[in-house]
């Protein structure tokens, strides 16, 4: 599973949290070395058909719809003949809209000191402190400055609050608010550098690339009713449609932040949906019942560098395999 992948030293936000172009490269030098680099076709097939896959298959998997898996991905993609998914939001490729998440990361890579960016939050707090009942600023930060492998204390407390401690409209409000005030008030311009449009999209399915749905909005569909799941399920039907100018017979949905519920499985049933992909890190041992979910690695577990030796997730893999040979 990849997000940002990009030449980060030499790009407007060199502070964003991305995969650096030549780790990706020597992360396939790494796969290819040890794995057999599968497409989601082959993948789709596998589970539908029965197909065999060859021996150790991988799937390479991008979410989010950057511009970087457009200009730098699939050109890397394409000369050694690899496919791939590509799982982009709808609203930012059709609206031009910037996803809340996507704007915390362009906030969080351009003030010049997040560390003071909890100061910010309390600030634009205050107005709405009457309509919802919240702790103390002391104890807010008391409860949620809790600092991670990847985050100074400050930091993860203006994630968490953003992303799980205020209402889902008062977090919005804030975040644009914020980045209006840091990124830019032109939120269709930092759209169109940040996204690929319907062009490119529809660039790389004629050069072999599966394109899938990530919601239409990118929203946690587990905090959303059924109404509004429908809505955001129908708009990646509708937003796949103009891809492939046809409902595609099969697709797969990449749920945003490897979210979803009962609902959500039960409403994919009724579209042409296959395969769906999760954000838990493990490997897919079996094939599971359908509608399928497969949990996925990121790039963060496996090495950057073909000549490392094998890490505890490819020995698996690798045991695994010889297994099965010898069985057979």
């Amino acid at each position: 599973m990849y997000h940002y992948v990009r030449d980060l030293p030499r790009t407007r936000y060199p502070k964003i949290k991305g995969l650096l172009t030549e780790r990706f490269v020597g992360q396939l030098n790494y796969l290819q070395k040890h794995h057999s680099i599968v497409s989601v076709d082959q993948v789709m097939s596998a589970y539908l058909d029965g197909d065999e896959l060859p021996t150790r298959p991988c799937l390479l998997t991008f979410d989010d719809g950057f511009i970087d898996h457009y200009v730098t991905v699939f050109p890397i993609l394409a000369e050694r003949s690899l496919s791939a998914g590509f799982f982009p939001p709808a609203q930012p490729i059709l609206e031009r809209k910037v996803v809340e998440a996507h704007k915390l990361h362009l906030i969080l890579a351009t003030v010049p000191d997040p560390e003071d960016l909890p100061l910010q939050i309390f600030k634009l707090l205050l107005p709405y402190r009457k309509e919802c009942f919240l702790p103390g600023d002391e104890e807010l930060y008391r409860r949620y400055a809790i600092p991670d492998p990847y985050d100074t204390p400050n930091v993860r407390f203006v994630k968490v609050m953003l992303n799980k401690v205020l209402p889902p409209h008062i977090g919005t409000d804030i975040c644009d608010q914020l980045f209006g005030a840091i990124v830019s008030e032109d939120e269709a311009a930092i759209a169109q550098e940040c996204y690929m449009d319907l062009p490119q999209l529809r660039c790389m399915v004629r050069n072999g690339m599966h394109i899938g749905g990530h919601g239409y909005r990118h929203h946690r569909l587990s905090t959303l009713n059924e109404s509004e799941q429908r809505r955001e399920i129908q708009g990646t039907v509708d937003f796949l449609s103009s891809v492939y100018d046809q409902v595609p017979a099969r697709w797969v949905m990449s749920y945003p932040y490897g979210d979803r519920n009962e609902t959500t499985v039960k409403l994919l049933g009724e579209t042409t949906c296959s395969l769906s992909l999760l954000s838990i890190p493990d490997l897919v041992e079996q094939t599971p019942s359908l509608p399928a979910e497969m949990p996925r690695l990121d790039t963060n577990d496996l090495p950057w560098d073909a000549n490392t030796e094998p890490n505890e997730w490819t020995r698996r893999v690798l045991q695994s395999s010889e297994t099965s040979r010898v069985n057979r």
